[in-house]
């Protein structure tokens, strides 16, 4: 069976193998599920371990030397004394968790550990997101809800038509069905979209959403502004998504979507979402975020390699964060001297956004936040941290989530998207990515707003 290996293509799952000190150089183990597998000391140079479950298998004292590890899940691996010389694909989230060192704010992927000595990942095995400066010179712009205006939103025809049009990535929102499928959706009930009312996405099995249609004629708001498109489109599944993108650049932020009235089960959202990515091998084109803190840890148990962050809203409310007068007190390095007011709603949101207490929790490698929580060092704070920045919704439609007096004018945008710009977050969400990227191409050949503004108008 072992010679098999060698030029197998098949997806082998044996999950408590026992292939301690055996010589596997070169086998193909592509998406095989070795989760608790004991290689301690065997010879797997060369090998293709891509998209392999590796996430609890000993490993001690193994040669896994020039193979190729894209995708694969090494979460919770016993790595003491294995060697990863010249690996294809190492993830930088797991460099990370075996102490990553950086040179400045930004992740590199060179690290050491105690065990493990110096430990140097491929440029091609850094995750887009984390390698936006050094391949774009600017942010990524990710194209809210799927990114089009040809098509309704979270539809693959959207994303297709994001792709065709050249954006670097699209934000999408997915939901756990009644039978465990994840879709793509964003409201809850499915009246503004589906015209049913009385109705939730998370109540019906696949077989019946799958039925569903969105209409051609929808309030794109929620406030009653109704857009028509040019025919219905089906509700997606978010593993023919990944499929069909996987391999052709475009990036994906999947919003892991908080509903009205939690419930239990919904925290396999997370789960479902992982399994994905693992069996997709789409790791290298997602981050995942949510403002659910037990899905984002569902998610992080399931598969312990994938790029997750908690998202602040800066109007959420206090008690989904699990507020008390003492809970923080568990983390000794937070420094609290300055009472926190419970009465200063937005003063102790930012102060847990800041100090990053869920992120620590949930090991999180990133954070996706709305622009008003931005202080002038909250971007650097949280490169220091290791960690990547979202920011979002420039350009907003959909104004039931903006809370301010009035929407920023065009000019105040610009202004706005200069400031991130400068401090060099990692990606931005927008309902008109193509002005967004427009501007952000601007600044990268240092126009100043002035001059941005009648780009614009041209």
């Amino acid at each position: 069976m072992l010679q098999d290996l060698h030029h197998s293509k098949m997806h082998i799952s044996l999950p408590t193998a026992n292939w301690s000190k055996l010589d596997l150089r070169g086998c193909n183990l592509s998406y095989a599920n070795l989760k608790f597998a004991n290689l301690a000391g065997a010879d797997l140079r060369y090998s293709n371990l891509e998209g392999a479950n590796l996430s609890n298998a000993d490993l001690c004292g193994a040669d896994l030397s020039n193979s190729n590890l894209t995708s694969a899940d090494l979460g919770s691996a016993n790595c003491k004394d294995t060697k990863f010389d010249n690996v294809k694909g190492l993830s930088l989230k797991f460099a990370q968790k075996w102490n990553l060192k950086t040179e400045d704010s930004q992740p590199k992927t060179t690290m050491r550990t105690k065990s493990m000595g110096v430990v140097k990942a491929q440029d091609n095995g850094e995750h887009p997101f984390w390698s936006t400066w050094k391949t774009r010179g600017r942010p990524i712009v990710l194209g809210h809800r799927g990114g089009s205006k040809k098509f309704q939103e979270n539809t693959i025809a959207a994303i297709r038509d994001a792709h065709k049009r050249g954006l670097d990535g699209v934000e999408v929102d997915v939901m756990l069905t009644k039978d465990k499928r994840v879709v793509l959706f964003h409201d809850e009930d499915i009246e503004r979209l589906c015209g049913i009312k009385n109705q939730s996405i998370i109540d019906m099995t696949w077989e019946e959403i799958s039925k569903l249609r969105i209409m051609k004629k929808i309030d794109v708001t929620g406030n009653g502004n109704f857009v028509e498109f040019e025919s219905e489109q089906p509700i997606s599944l978010l593993d023919e998504v990944l499929n069909e993108f996987k391999g052709t650049g475009l990036l994906f932020d999947l919003e892991l979507k908080i509903v009205k009235k939690p419930s239990w089960k919904l925290r396999h959202t997370g789960r479902e979402t992982a399994k994905i990515v693992r069996q997709t091998g789409t790791i290298n084109q997602i981050v995942a975020t949510s403002f659910d803190f037990f899905m984002l840890a569902s998610l992080e148990k399931e598969f312990g390699g994938i790029h997750s962050g908690f998202a602040y809203d800066d109007d959420m409310a206090l008690k989904s964060l699990g507020y008390s007068n003492t809970w923080y007190e568990r983390f000794p390095d937070l420094d609290h001297k300055d009472k926190i007011q419970p009465h200063n709603n937005k003063s102790f949101l930012h102060w847990i956004f800041e100090s990053n207490v869920i992120g620590k929790i949930i090991d999180s490698t990133c954070v996706c936040v709305e622009h008003t929580l931005l202080d002038d060092d909250t971007v650097e704070k949280f490169h220091k941290k290791g960690m990547a920045v979202g920011v979002y919704t420039i350009f907003p439609e959909d104004m039931r989530h903006v809370h301010v007096e009035s929407p920023l004018t065009e000019e105040q945008s610009v202004n706005l998207l200069a400031k991130l710009f400068e401090k060099k977050v990692e990606w931005i969400e927008s309902d008109d990515a193509d002005k967004a990227t427009k501007i952000m191409e601007a600044l990268k050949q240092k126009k100043n707003a002035q001059e941005i503004m009648k780009i614009l108008k041209s």
